[in-house]
């Protein structure tokens, strides 16, 4: 991606109208435990679309004035985290890349495990974290996102791409890393911010 693209799409979120809120959807990890819960932001053309996953940073994918109160957020229990109570940075990254016509996928990888209330500054290495690793744990979670999208017919299966932040942009690494070592089926390309 050039700067170039990077400064439209900063304008864009900066000036994007309003979009409807994201759709729930539920799939599995790759780490054959966890059933993660997502937000699933649609293009209004019709597809297929290529689509990208985008990753969470530590302090979750939810608003700090829905989260304080979030542990659990899982498929079948009511929260206060949910695809109302994104944070604007997720929302509007999901509208952005809905609007250029992609379906774009946000997995909650804390949510699921009973951190739904994220993490704070200096938090590196609290043991509270070793379940929600951005090298051992949330990797599996980007491989299940791939696999849930690469079953939808309305994805371009080949066209699947990987973006993640903070945390999240470490979990990026460790999966390109990860993808790089298994000859399998991988993300198209990524972009860690």
């Amino acid at each position: 991606m050039t700067l170039r693209y990077i400064c439209a799409a900063i304008a864009l979120l900066i000036t994007s109208p309003a979009f409807a809120e994201p759709s729930t959807v539920y799939f599995p990890s790759a780490d054959g435990a966890t059933r993660l819960v997502g937000y699933l932001f649609m293009p209004t053309t019709p597809g297929p679309h290529p689509a990208v996953v985008m990753l969470h940073g530590r302090a979750g994918p939810y608003s700090t004035k829905a989260n304080k109160e979030c542990t659990l957020v899982a498929e079948g229990t009511p929260s206060a985290c949910n695809a109302a109570t994104l944070s604007k940075r997720h929302q509007s990254w999901g509208e952005y890349w809905a609007a250029h016509g992609f379906i774009a996928l946000l997995p909650d990888s804390f949510g699921p495990r009973g951190k739904g209330h994220g993490f704070g500054r200096h938090t590196h290495g609290e043991p509270d974290r070793d379940d929600v690793n951005e090298r051992t744990v949330r990797p599996l979670d980007a491989e299940g996102a791939l696999k849930f999208l690469q079953a939808r017919s309305d994805v371009t299966a080949q066209r699947i791409y990987l973006q993640g932040w903070s945390n999240g942009a470490s979990t990026t690494l460790n999966v390109l890393y990860r993808q790089a070592q298994a000859k399998g089926a991988s993300f198209r390309a990524a972009m860690a911010l």
